[in-house]
């Protein structure tokens, strides 16, 4: 598939395929699928780990990194996405910031012990799938 990078007024570029080389499906397919990009940077201003927009961050070098780095958690959640539909378990973004954010871990120090012991807090079942699906369990001592 070729494509034709142009500049556009405000100095951002685009990317223009030509459709005329596509089949009928290829265009359908990419027409369907433009809604995932809308949510995606709709859920990037709305919701991210890290606000899209800098409040306090104004030169271009750290511009561009802050927005990595908020794409990049994008491409995490999408990473997740990937291997929990691969198990069977289908969430949309929203949905599964959702569920992860309601996943709890909990440090419990009980009388003159130092170390305390990490908990798991109590999970409902799409919770519970997701946790063991992603094996979270590896990565902290309980």
């Amino acid at each position: 598939m070729t494509e034709e990078i142009s500049a556009t007024r405000n100095g951002e570029f685009s990317t223009t395929p030509y459709i005329h080389e596509w089949s009928n499906q290829q265009i359908a397919e990419s027409y369907n699928s433009k809604y995932q990009i809308e949510d995606d940077f709709k859920w990037l201003k709305d919701k991210l780990l890290v606000p899209v927009k800098p409040v306090h961050v104004r030169k271009d070098e750290h511009i561009r990194a802050h927005v990595f780095i908020c794409l990049m958690g994008l491409l995490f959640y999408r990473y997740i996405q990937f291997k929990l539909r691969k198990a069977g378990l289908n969430h949309t973004t929203k949905e599964l910031s959702e569920i992860l954010e309601n996943i709890r871990l909990a440090l419990v120090v009980t009388g003159n012990n130092k170390q305390g012991k990490f908990l798991i807090e109590r999970m409902d079942p799409k919770e519970a799938a997701v946790f063991s699906t992603l094996r979270m369990g590896n990565y902290i001592r309980v």
